[in-house]
């Protein structure tokens, strides 16, 4: 999987599922800090990536439709530790496959995820 790690996540996310085999880009590596979320949108649409977030403004689906990414990712995880979180990314992606994450919007909690499937309805 391609994920885009977002600005609020700390590179050790990263390195993480990089050492699982996932290919990682780091918005703050590429991007102007700092990047607004527009801007992070549109690495993740263009390189097809997950995006990786903890930034609540992504599960806007008006806004940021997850059609046009591999996927959003909103991580509910605030008083975690970085294992922690990194075991809870590990959880769902071991559940879903690629193709289940590609343009939906997930919110992830600890012991829990909710799927947003957008409609044509929803835009």
């Amino acid at each position: 999987m391609k994920f885009i790690i977002d600005a609020n996540l700390p590179n050790s996310v990263g390195e993480s599922l990089a050492m699982d085999g996932h290919d990682v880009i780091y918005a703050r590596n590429l991007l102007p800090s700092p990047a607004s979320d527009n801007t992070v949108y549109k690495l993740a649409s263009r390189e097809k990536g997950i995006i990786l977030t903890r930034d609540l403004d992504f599960s806007n689906i008006i806004a940021f439709d997850a059609r046009e990414t591999g996927g959003i990712i909103v991580l509910r995880t605030f008083l975690l530790s970085i294992n922690e979180i990194c075991a809870t990314i590990k959880k769902l992606i071991a559940v879903l496959s690629e193709e289940e994450i590609a343009g939906r919007l997930i919110v992830l909690e600890p012991g829990r995820f909710r799927i947003h499937t957008p409609s044509p309805d929803d835009l």
